[in-house]
């Protein structure tokens, strides 16, 4: 059997600030409370064993941005939205990936 894969990217958490990394705690704890309880959209954020995974789309997107993202995560997002010809769907942050020599990383 040949399945299609899905394009994503996943970084390192040393890629992200702390503040960064409870913002996303904060949507992904939003996420599972509004999947709930009713159709209110939030910002698809979903928490993962080690990190979180980030559904990439304009509303999410905006989303993060408008509740306080960084310059550095803004960046990122923004790179996720618009390279590949928007082909990339995920974005997930995981203790265990890869640390990108080309992206600021933060020690906390």
């Amino acid at each position: 059997m040949q399945l299609n894969l899905t394009k994503s990217i996943e970084l390192s958490n040393a890629h992200v600030t702390q503040e960064d990394f409870l913002l996303l705690d904060r949507m992904a704890a939003d996420y599972r409370d509004v999947l709930k309880t009713d159709d209110t959209f939030v910002p698809a954020v979903l928490e993962t064993r080690h990190g979180y995974v980030i559904c990439i789309g304009s509303r999410t997107i905006a989303g993060l941005i408008e509740a306080g993202a960084s310059k550095a995560f803004k960046d990122i997002l923004d790179y996720c939205q618009n390279a590949h010809d928007g082909a990339i769907m995920y974005l997930a942050f995981d203790r265990d990936a890869e640390v990108e020599d080309d992206l600021p990383t933060f020690d906390w």
